[in-house]
């Protein structure tokens, strides 16, 4: 037999590990806008207040996108943190040598945040539109 063979088992392994990571994105993402939508409805009456002394609707949007950012960058570093010990650890036990592939790390933190951000859209328009005198209520 003649030429390289190949097994598939290592794409089959990357698919479906990739599936399941693309998953938990998009379910992080609905956590993440579930909560922002939490906080829109506890705070109302402060974004009312804030509107009635002047904050615009690009400032209340602005408040709440950081917010859904900052939520998302924190969560993301610890389980940074908490993969990259993990894998020290492991690295460790077997005697392994630990190799931190700062692309990898840095791509994956850069999208989370971006999951974070487009998740958080919805929440800081619906912050955004509330009328002051319907807020107050």
């Amino acid at each position: 037999m003649t030429g390289v063979q190949t097994c598939a088992l290592p794409i089959f392994i990357t698919t479906v590990l990739s599936l399941i990571a693309g998953i938990s994105l998009v379910v992080s993402g609905i956590t993440v806008m579930t909560a922002m939508l939490v906080s829109v409805g506890e705070r109302t009456r402060e974004i009312g207040i804030k509107k009635s002394i002047g904050a615009g609707n690009a400032d209340i949007m602005i408040e709440f996108l950081l917010e859904s950012v900052l939520l998302t960058a924190l969560g993301s570093l610890m389980g940074i943190a908490a993969g990259l010990g993990a894998c020290l650890a492991g690295c460790l036990l077997l005697g392994v040598e630990f190799v931190l592939p700062w692309e990898s790390v840095t791509a994956a933190f850069g999208f989370s945040v971006m999951m974070g951000a487009l998740f958080g859209v919805y929440p800081a328009l619906k912050a955004a539109k509330l009328r002051p005198i319907e807020a107050l209520r």
